[in-house]
């Protein structure tokens, strides 16, 4: 599923691709699909999350603020009301949209 993400004064054609943590966790990376490189990666490791299937932690902190709340408004991740501590921040724990 490509969609829109306006960031920075441009709009970005991006794919969601998951991949795995060392761990096994859920990876979530953004893809821009002009280039095929690699745009952000959208979630975080946080050992001890103990996140369920499908769920990971997505970055809503510093330059990925912006792109993880246009996330949650495009529906493309879904809160699932939860977080996680991990230094100064909560991180949201999250799922893709069905489909992704």
């Amino acid at each position: 599923m490509i969609f829109q993400l306006p960031f920075c004064g441009k709009t970005y054609n991006l794919e969601v691709k998951k991949e795995e943590y060392n761990n096994g966790g859920l990876a979530v990376v953004l893809i821009d699909t002009d280039d095929q490189e690699e745009f952000t990666v959208a979630s975080s490791f946080i050992e001890d999350a103990n996140l369920k299937k499908g769920e990971f932690c997505l970055k809503n902190w510093s330059e990925n603020e912006d792109i993880a709340n246009e996330l949650i408004k495009q529906g493309i991740v879904i809160p699932t009301g939860r977080t996680v501590p991990s230094g100064w921040i909560n991180a949201p724990v999250c799922t893709l949209k069905d489909g992704i």
